[in-house]
């Protein structure tokens, strides 16, 4: 990011100054500022997303109905900046790093913005200095905790996905994942982190015997994110941390589960007939496969390409995590596939797609999943059928 300067008309108070040893100057000040002056501000550094609800619906009808208890009744905005400088009744705000701009107040700002003939006022803190800069992103997240934030969006903030950004921004997709909250996209980045879990062979095993299942990489968004943020503050960008380690392989596993849910009921007619498949759902009623919104138009998850019906996603997880056995490290510690994994899938995939729906018949979805016995039995499924074809 290129420093940026943004002059703002309104009325600045100097707070305090704080030495902090080992990270420098943090100087405060308090800005009131009339709704009818305020500019854009940057705000890639705020974790979330602007988001419609309820909490905008209450600051929007306090700033048309009550604009003169605006200033008093909104929690303000607050501003990190590399320095800030006032000037007969204006501030000029400098940023110099994508980490700074406003790190909360982001959707009292978006409402005051869009009612900026409001004849009302709102307070800003003002945090600046070379000690903020080195706090900016912590700042952020302390400020984006009142209200709770999703790790998702807090290990966006701290750039811990951009290693798996630059693996997959040639692809379609790329544009149709959701790296915060609030964000209008229609591809949770969770799901990549937990595909990319599911496929650890450290953690899961990939020799003939399999005795944990990574049953989190579906049914716990949370716990995976957390896992990611621990591993990647733990050991960085190097191949001890276990999903860096995976970051040549991305955009082969993602192919891999969008190919694969593609080809599901393909891949099952050979073995049987997708049509004539009963399932148990959570009430414990059952119903064909096919019955299940019949009416609605799938996509694939990651591609978007036209489904012929309702796949049963969630199972692919299961049915793909196996294929870790493919994987090797490279002499720098990454990993690669020593045999494309669909064509495996395309070989085997058939019968373990019917192990996973012979499962589903009598376990509802949700169950299945949950279940480690369930993950490992096909991935001893696995080692079996890849064994015949040898």
């Amino acid at each position: 990011m290129k420093t940026t300067k943004i002059t703002i008309k309104g009325d600045l108070i100097p707070t305090f100054v704080t030495k902090i040893d080992g990270i420098g100057v943090v100087d405060t000040a308090i800005m009131r500022i009339r709704v009818k002056d305020l500019k854009f501000l940057p705000r890639e550094a705020n974790p979330r997303s602007f988001h419609e609800g309820t909490t905008t619906k209450k600051i929007e009808n306090t700033i048309v109905q009550e604009p003169e208890l605006f200033e008093v009744l909104n929690r303000g905005l607050t501003i990190v900046c590399s320095d800030c400088i006032y000037e007969k009744g204006n501030v000029t705000f400098i940023f110099s790093s994508s980490s700074q701009g406003l790190v909360d107040g982001g959707h009292s700002f978006t409402v005051a913005m869009r009612n900026s003939d409001a004849n009302a006022k709102i307070i800003a803190k003002i945090i600046y200095g070379d000690g903020a800069v080195n706090l900016a992103n912590r700042i952020a997240e302390t400020f984006n905790t009142s209200e709770k934030v999703s790790e998702m969006s807090l290990n966006n903030l701290r750039g811990y996905f951009d290693f798996i950004k630059k693996e997959i921004i040639n692809q379609p997709y790329y544009f149709d994942i959701k790296w915060e909250e609030n964000a209008k996209k229609r591809i949770l980045s969770t799901r990549i982190v937990g595909l990319m879990n599911s496929f650890d062979p450290d953690r899961w095993g990939h020799g003939d015997i399999c005795e944990k299942a990574p049953t989190d990489s579906y049914n716990s968004a949370r716990h995976t994110q957390n896992d990611y943020a621990k591993m990647y503050e733990t050991f960085g960008e190097n191949t001890d941390n276990p999903y860096y380690a995976l970051k040549n392989v991305i955009v082969q596993i993602i192919d891999l589960f969008d190919w694969t849910e593609q080809n599901f009921a393909r891949l099952y007619n050979k073995v049987g007939r997708y049509k004539n498949i009963t399932v148990t759902l959570p009430d414990k009623t059952k119903t064909k496969l096919v019955e299940i919104d019949k009416n609605k138009k799938f996509k694939s998850t990651f591609y978007g390409y036209d489904l012929p019906g309702y796949i049963p996603t969630p199972l692919i997880y299961a049915i793909i995590a196996p294929m870790r056995i493919l994987l090797q490290r490279d002499r720098n510690g990454f990993w690669y596939f020593i045999t494309e994994p669909k064509q495996i899938i395309e070989a085997i995939g058939p019968q373990l797609i019917k192990y996973a729906l012979d499962y589903y018949s009598i376990w509802n979805i949700n169950a299945a999943m949950k279940d480690p016995k369930f993950w490992v039995y096909l991935y001893d499924k696995t080692i079996l059928l890849k064994n015949k074809m040898q």
